[in-house]
């Protein structure tokens, strides 16, 4: 949750933050490029970096170790499956 949060907070201030320079002309157009085209470059590649970031901390965070510890699915999701009269297995 936290890790969505940040990528959208560091978008919406990163996309500022070119916005601006682009206002006081520190972004200018270039031979081929506009100001505006540098910035969503600029701005995408910034993402693709946070999302490789993000993903490495998913790895971690939620590892598969857990998930093995439990190969049968019959296990691991008995608390979500319900019985054929539609009462769970703890209402009985």
């Amino acid at each position: 949750f936290l890790a969505v949060k940040l990528v959208i907070f560091f978008s919406f201030w990163q996309g500022m933050a070119l916005s601006m320079m682009i206002r006081f002309g520190l972004i200018t157009d270039v031979e081929g490029f506009t100001a505006v085209q540098q910035a969503s470059g600029v701005q995408d590649l910034l993402i693709c970096i946070e999302m490789m970031v993000a993903a490495i901390g998913h790895y971690y965070v939620f590892s598969y170790r857990e998930v093995m510890e439990y190969p049968d699915p019959d296990v691991l999701f008995s608390s979500c499956k319900m019985n054929k009269g539609g009462v769970g297995k703890n209402d009985e």
